[in-house]
């Protein structure tokens, strides 16, 4: 079984490995850690466990459209709090980051079994009629300033706007993407660059 985790914690990647090993002791498993997610990694995994930054839910991954693995793991920092995710994403497995390892160990083992039962469909007839989020081309523009570390005032002036409009294009991001502060708006912003 082939297995591939993007996580930055090294920590949390070993114990991943360490449950997976204990769970599967039969299986001679896999395991490749990425920093990026990308197609021939996704291609071959069966089980593909990804770190999600707050908003990532809610914007389309193209890469899960090529192959969708036979489980999908979504970890998160805090308790996750989205009613709908993309349709990419809907059949994700949610855990905490700090989640007992009980608990854990328990949902990798149903999902899997589950899933191998009842088989997704195309992944194309899963993105049909999804309502994915997208930043709007002004917003992009901003963010990319932002990660050419310019502050309000630069930016506003960049690109001959008032600071008020970044302050407002930066609201309205969090609020799309349901947000709660700044630090997760920047976890998404880089979640958003690296992909």
């Amino acid at each position: 079984m082939k297995v591939m985790i993007k996580h930055e914690n090294q920590y949390f990647n070993k114990g991943i490995e360490i449950l997976l090993r204990a769970l599967y002791p039969k299986e001679q498993l896999v395991i490749k850690t990425v920093s990026r997610l990308e197609v021939n990694t996704l291609q071959s995994a069966d089980i593909a466990i990804l770190q999600l930054a707050p908003g990532d839910g809610f914007i389309c991954n193209t890469k899960l459209m090529m192959h969708y693995p036979r489980l999908l793991v979504g970890v998160v920092n805090n308790k996750f709090r989205y009613s709908r995710l993309t349709h990419c994403m809907k059949d994700m497995l949610i855990i905490q980051s700090n989640e007992h390892i009980d608990s854990v160990a328990r949902k990798i083992n149903q999902s899997l079994r589950y899933n191998e039962k009842n088989k997704g469909g195309n992944v194309e007839d899963k993105c049909r009629n999804c309502q994915h989020y997208k930043l709007s081309n002004r917003e992009e523009e901003i963010v990319k300033l932002i990660f050419d570390n310019l502050s309000v005032r630069q930016i506003a002036e960049r690109l001959y706007i008032s600071k008020k409009t970044v302050y407002s294009h930066k609201q309205t991001m969090k609020s799309k993407f349901n947000l709660q502060n700044n630090y997760e708006l920047v976890q998404l912003l880089h979640s958003l660059n690296v992909k």
